[in-house]
């Protein structure tokens, strides 16, 4: 859709009669009343005065009048649609004035609720300790602990983007494995590694789904360092430069990733139709050949959602690394709520990154899809 195309779009959608638009435009106008008599701010341009009180006069009459169409109907059930309220010019009329009523609205939620937000904002994060205040001590513990939550923001998004491309490309070859079956013209040794790679499929994707990633990553992690430690004799210092808990916490994800993208990337390729895998055989080329550039290319574009759901799973089930000592955005906020004594203010926080992270990964991977001319997914994934 171009631009002009969304300008006219936007345009016959302002010119369009509208249902509901006095129950919903009256929900609007009675919050936003609400908070020009509770809600005041230091920073308000309306203040108490003519501003103030002209809002409340436009609130209060599209509520009047919401209230008289709502008798109105209810006296006359059976011929409302033949009443005034019902007639073109009584729907455009209405229509207007329900966005003027949406223009007050937008002005008072600004001046109350986001100039309010800005003013405790400034007071937490003007202040040397917490407020007691619980909005206010929710930007005191976001703005004292900046630093360490951005850092716990780089290494979740590194760890969740690398480890799904490695786990993406493991998954190829592993799902290669799974396509090629046994074949009689095969002869025996190639039958036998055939085998052994179905079996190795088989296994591998049922060990690394059916356990949870936690108990991967202690396995990976503490299994990992005492192997490596044994074999070359290193002290802590030397370890924890060979075998970090960035490298395990990688490894892990991208381990853990590749068994579903296995079975994703094996879907989306079983579903191509076996008739384009034959006709690209008939035109010379080898079963290795269709594959490759016939069969493969096509599965992938069809899997594109669902690896974009991986990616937006993957950052949401980094936050287990906690327990190895890996900092990311969850270690980040236990480490702040620690420093200052604060628990729900610091989670609220951090359940408000993560979800802007899956809005952000979710929005980018769908406009990819669609450049790419592939089925886009719909929310945000809860689990593997």
């Amino acid at each position: 859709m171009t631009i002009a195309d969304r300008i006219r779009s936007l345009t016959g959608f302002f010119r369009r009669d509208h249902i509901y638009v006095l129950l919903g435009t009256a929900a609007l106008a009675a919050f936003s009343y609400v908070l020009t008599r509770f809600m005041p701010t230091r920073s308000s341009f309306l203040g108490a005065g003519v501003g103030v009180i002209v809002c409340q006069a436009v609130l209060g009459a599209w509520l009047a009048i919401t209230a008289l169409a709502l008798i109105t109907k209810l006296t006359h059930w059976e011929t409302y649609r033949s009443t005034w309220w019902c007639q073109p010019t009584g729907r455009r009329v209405l229509r207007i004035a329900s966005y003027v009523v949406w223009a007050v609205c937008a002005i008072v939620i600004f001046d109350r609720a986001v100039l309010s937000l800005y003013d405790i904002a400034c007071f937490a994060a003007a202040s040397d300790k917490r407020t007691n205040v619980f909005i206010a001590d929710i930007f005191f513990f976001a703005w004292k602990g900046r630093g360490m939550l951005l850092q716990g923001l780089g290494n979740t998004v590194i760890v969740a983007l690398i480890g799904t491309v490695v786990a993406f490309v493991l998954a190829l070859l592993l799902v290669f494995l799974r396509l090629n079956p046994p074949q009689r013209r095969d002869n025996g040794f190639v039958r036998f590694w055939k085998k052994i790679g179905l079996g190795f499929y088989s296994v591998y994707t049922t060990v690394i789904r059916g356990t949870p990633m936690m108990v991967q990553g202690s396995i990976i992690y503490f299994g990992g360092y005492g192997i490596i430690q044994s074999i070359t004799g290193f002290g802590v210092a030397q370890m924890n430069q060979v075998w970090s808990v960035f490298v395990a916490a990688l490894v892990t994800i991208s381990l853990n990733s590749t068994a579903y993208l296995a079975e994703v990337l094996r879907g989306a390729i079983e579903s191509i139709d076996a008739g384009q895998a034959e006709a690209a055989r008939s035109l010379g080329l080898t079963r290795w050949q269709a594959m490759m550039k016939v069969v493969f290319p096509q599965g992938v574009r069809n899997a594109i959602p669902a690896i974009g759901n991986e990616v937006v799973i993957n950052i949401k089930d980094s936050s287990v690394f906690t327990f190895i000592g890996f900092f990311e955005v969850m270690y980040a906020s236990r480490t702040i709520a620690g420093m200052y004594y604060g628990s729900t203010e610091v989670y609220i926080t951090t359940a408000v990154i993560y979800l802007v992270l899956t809005l952000v990964a979710g929005a980018l991977l769908r406009g990819i899809a669609r450049k790419l001319d592939a089925p886009a997914s719909s929310g945000v994934p809860s689990s593997n």
